[in-house]
């Protein structure tokens, strides 16, 4: 026996649907009413509101109406069913029901016009009439649009797209199910894709006749396995139903095609089909549970830019995308997961941006160009994801080459030229490996005041503004080497709001290496086997002016320390170390230069120097 409906509480408005929201389209008529594009008059957001106007305003005419209304007020949220956002019930007179339903948006068809026509003629006899409106998310297009537009032009990512539709389709259908909700009307009109132009995931929506579910009832109808089939095999709509009947009565088995990427789909579809119900599968949890253990890896190549961008619109876990020797111009937007991007040759040229804020991406063997050198603004990757990977990559032109913002990313042979700004850091925990910068007239790479834990080596620099601005903390970089160019001046650092005065006065120029913090900032840095070259004129080789760092293993032309905390082993300052003013607790071991200026207490542990300034000095080369 089915349960009984439990009375479902509407909020009751003095219909503020039509006094704060604007609707501007039509969507479509759903079960009972009719859909429209909504804009709030105030925040501007959009969203799409079903009206119902029943017929009768008798308890049984509502019953049905009310059924929906209180499986949305109860069902949890889930990314593969429309999101019901409110539901409410308010009076409607002349004036609000064309504010709903204003003629000039609504379609020419009988059903539209006929509906809002019958809703005039009660409004003339009684003046009011009861409206039910249902706030959703907005929504793009509906499956079937896009089984028409596979149907007739085959799209370049139509085979993964196939299979995430299948996995969401089913992900939707298990959560009703768990709820215990059965959906009466599955069909692909009421499953609508995440946003306009078919973007995934999709969503099950329009439960107008949905019902409660029986224990002995599962989502695996006939409407469902149907669908399921349409999808996976582009199944015409005035063919579909012949196809059906031959496949459950005649048992024509072989009118279902495998999927070229996935073994077994085929399979399931049979099974799903069987005419007797005790030899179909029998839950939508047995569905559920084939569907997430399918496992493919779909391999594309993308011939040029729009192709690029058609593939990476729904790319699914796996995808493998080949680029050939060509220009890719444009913006190109990375958003999902584990998604690998090859190019094949010397001349696989990409002119313009790509912007990663998905999760796993591996990208190699791209060459970054830009016609007009140091084009404003222009950065060629931007990482905003996580543990992604990028392998012989070759940037030139352009104002910034990387900037990554997003956390345990790794970089290898690297290759920045002609820029102002190479690399900028503001993420934690990322490796940078084996980069060559060549013409960078500001920095190298920078890492900015959050970042901490990075990990840098082998990076050569040559004619450049500077090498490194490190304010982060517990940052490490080994094996590295920077020369500067003619004309090139270093950059003044400014911290935080609490250190500027002071950072201002302290550091006015920097060359190959700075490390800056103050009252916390850019704590930790180590620093091992470096060589700057040609910085002692316009700024300093070597520039420490965040506390508790070490450098170990370097040469210089110039080194200064203004911090606490500083030590170095093994360093060479060419010409000149200096300490800054009210340094505390600064070591030098095994270092060397012409000049020593100690302008607060240093202790000197094996360290020669050809002469001393000042009387801070606290020789332990005896020890």
């Amino acid at each position: 026996m089915e349960p009984k409906a439990k009375k479902v509480r509407l909020t009751s408005t003095l219909n503020t649907v039509a006094r704060y929201f604007e609707c501007v389209s039509c969507l479509g008529r759903g079960s009972f009413g009719i859909v429209m594009e909504a804009r709030a008059k105030l925040a501007r957001s959009a969203c799409a509101i079903k009206f119902i106007f029943p017929d009768k305003e008798d308890d049984e005419e509502l019953k049905k109406i009310l059924r929906e209304c209180e499986i949305t007020e109860n069902l949890k949220p889930h990314e593969n069913v429309v999101r019901i956002i409110k539901v409410s019930s308010a009076e409607y007179s002349m004036t609000t029901l064309n504010r709903v339903m204003p003629d000039n948006i609504l379609p020419s068809e009988e059903g539209y016009l006929g509906l809002k026509e019958r809703c005039r003629n009660r409004l003339k006899i009684s003046g009011k009439i009861l409206g039910i409106s249902i706030q959703m998310g907005l929504c793009g297009e509906d499956l079937r649009k896009w089984l028409n537009k596979e149907i007739l032009a085959p799209s370049i990512n139509l085979l993964f797209v196939q299979i995430l539709v299948i996995k969401d389709m089913v992900a939707g259908l298990a959560h009703l199910h768990k709820n215990h909700i059965l959906h009466r009307d599955f069909k692909p009109e009421n499953v609508m894709f995440a946003k306009s132009d078919f973007t995934l995931p999709v969503k099950i929506g329009d439960f107008g006749l949905c019902r409660n579910l029986r224990s002995e009832e599962s989502q695996n109808s006939t409407l469902t396995r149907l669908v399921i089939w349409e999808v996976c095999q582009l199944l015409k709509s005035n063919e579909k139903k012949r196809l059906f009947d031959r496949l459950i009565n005649d048992k024509e088995e072989h009118l279902v095609v495998d999927h070229p990427e996935i073994q077994g789909v085929r399979q399931l579809i049979i099974d799903l089909t069987k005419r007797k119900a005790d030899d179909r599968i029998q839950s939508i949890d047995e569905v559920s549970g084939i569907v997430e253990a399918w496992t493919f890896k779909i391999n594309l190549v993308a011939r040029n830019g729009e192709e690029l961008r058609e593939c990476l619109k729904n790319p699914v876990p796996g995808l493998e995308i080949t680029l050939i020797e060509c220009m890719y111009s444009g913006k190109f937007e990375m958003k999902r997961e584990n998604v690998t991007i090859i190019g094949k040759g010397e001349q696989t040229i990409i002119r313009g941006e790509f912007n990663i804020s998905g999760t796993g991406y591996k990208i190699s063997n791209l060459k970054f160009r830009q016609g007009e050198v140091y084009k404003t603004g222009l950065r060629y990757l931007k990482v905003y994801g996580n543990k992604n990977k990028f392998h012989d990559i070759s940037l030139s032109g352009g104002s910034y080459g990387i900037v990554v913002t997003g956390d345990h990313n790794q970089f290898e042979d690297i290759n920045i030229s002609h820029m102002n700004d190479g690399m900028r850091i503001s993420g934690s925990y990322n490796e940078i490996d084996r980069v060559i910068l060549e013409t960078i007239s500001s920095r190298c790479i920078s890492f900015e005041f959050y970042s901490h834990h990075n990990t840098i080596s082998n990076v050569t620099g040559n004619n450049v503004g500077s090498g490194i601005r490190s304010s982060g903390q517990d940052n490490t970089f080994k094996n590295f080497s920077f020369t500067k160019g003619n004309g090139y001046r270093g950059d003044g650092i400014l911290l935080s709001p609490n250190a500027q005065s002071q950072a201002a006065e302290r550091v006015k120029a920097f060359g190959g290496l700075n490390i800056v913090g103050y009252r916390g900032e850019g704590l930790y840095n180590r620093l091992e086997n470096f060589t700057c070259v040609g910085f002692k004129k316009l700024g300093a080789g070597l520039d420490i002016s965040a506390n508790n760092c070490t450098a170990l293993f370097g040469k210089c032309d110039s080194i200064k320390v203004l911090s606490n905390y500083a030590e170095l082993e093994d360093v060479d300052g060419g010409e000149i170390i200096e300490i800054g003013d009210e340094c505390r607790e600064v070591k030098l071991t095994r270092c060397k230069a012409k000049l020593l200026k100690a302008n607060s207490k240093v202790r000197l542990v094996e360290s020669e120097f050809g002469r001393i300034e000042n009387d801070f000095v606290s020789d332990e080369n005896s020890k």
